[in-house]
Order: structure tokens, then C-alpha cells, then sequence
């Protein structure tokens, strides 16, 4: 009988091999980006949009939060405008985006499907619509997280 042993060195091998892909093609990310990646499935996960991780995370590229001259902070009358390329995406895919509060709570979500004619996707809120305090925009395809972006909505400029 053939097993499939996956050990730690393994993982570690598969991580610095996709890290260094990602900078031969000329995607860094964003500072203070984080991206979460792994190579196992989200226990209780199997529906129909069920992805695997490294698929989903093929789709999504170049995951912005722009509307504001201040990285990472919004004021009460800017947008928050969430932009990623979805050129590698199937067409009628759908990507998600939510936003959670400090407390992990959603508190805005938006879904749409990917189109054959535009190679990205935006998202928009307005920031008073939030309130001030801090958040976190995720972005998802099926039911994995492809990027995060922590960022503060404040009540007015200084």
C-alpha cells in the first residue's frame, strides 16, 4: 500500500517554492499585507464553491485598499475602495468581500461575479457607513480567505 506522508520539511519545502514563484513572476505584496495560505481544507467545508487554497489563492491578485491619500486610514467622507485583478479567475466565479469589526464581527459583505471583460474587481463603502474604529477587509473565493487588509475608519481628519 502507497501512503502519502506530508511532514513538516515538506510544507516548509512548499511554502519557499510558491514564495519564490510569487517574486520570479513579479508579485510582491503590499506592505502590510498579510496572506494567509494553506494546504489543507476548512473542516465542514464541502459545498458546492468548496475550493482548494492554492486555486484560490491563483485567482486573486494585487488586493489594494485605495480611496484614502493616508494608507490604511479612512475618513468619515471617503470611500473605502477594496480593487484586486481577477484575470486568472474563471468567468462567473464569485468573489466576496466582507468587512469585520475589532471584534470579528461582519459588519458590511458584497459578492460578484467574475466577467470574461474586466480583468478586476471593486468593492465600495463608505467609510461613515462603518463608523470609526478599526477593521479588516477580507477577501474570499468559495469558502477561502485569499487576502486580509487591517485598516481604521476615523471620525474626521486632524
Amino acid at each position: 500500500m502507497l501512503r502519502k506522508i506530508r511532514t513538516a520539511g515538506s510544507v516548509i519545502a512548499m511554502t519557499l517554492l510558491a514564495a519564490a514563484f510569487a517574486i520570479r513572476c513579479g508579485h510582491e505584496p503590499e506592505p502590510g499585507a498579510t496572506t494567509e495560505v494553506v494546504d489543507r481544507e476548512i473542516p465542514g467545508m464541502h459545498a458546492s464553491n468548496d475550493l482548494d487554497p492554492v486555486t484560490a489563492n491563483r485567482w486573486i491578485d494585487d488586493v489594494r485598499l485605495d480611496g484614502t491619500p493616508t494608507p490604511g486610514e479612512f475618513h468619515a467622507g471617503e470611500t473605502v475602495l477594496v480593487t484586486m485583478r481577477v484575470n486568472d479567475a474563471p468567468a462567473g466565479s464569485v468573489v466576496r468581500v466582507s468587512i469585520h469589526d475589532a471584534g470579528d464581527r461582519e459588519v458590511w459583505v458584497d459578492e460578484r461575479p467574475v466577467s470574461r471583460e474586466e480583468p478586476r474587481l471593486s468593492f465600495s463603502i463608505t467609510a461613515h457607513r462603518l463608523g470609526s474604529g478599526a477593521y479588516e477587509a477580507r477577501v474570499l473565493v468559495g469558502d477561502e480567505i485569499v487576502a486580509r487588509r487591517s485598516f481604521a475608519v476615523t471620525s474626521s481628519r486632524a
